[in-house]
């Protein structure tokens, strides 16, 4: 079974532009990183 979602309506539509819409962001695949694998900022 599949659902479509507000977007994708509108897109079939004809009601959304593509152009309009953000690219997504990078998605991290697997576990997360282990406490010594995070990245650690300072503010100085």
């Amino acid at each position: 079974m599949y659902e479509i979602t507000t977007s994708g309506q509108l897109y079939l539509d004809g009601e959304l532009n593509t152009h309009d819409v953000p690219a997504p962001g990078p998605v991290r695949v697997g576990p997360p990183p282990k406490k010594e694998e995070r990245p650690c900022y300072t503010l100085g």
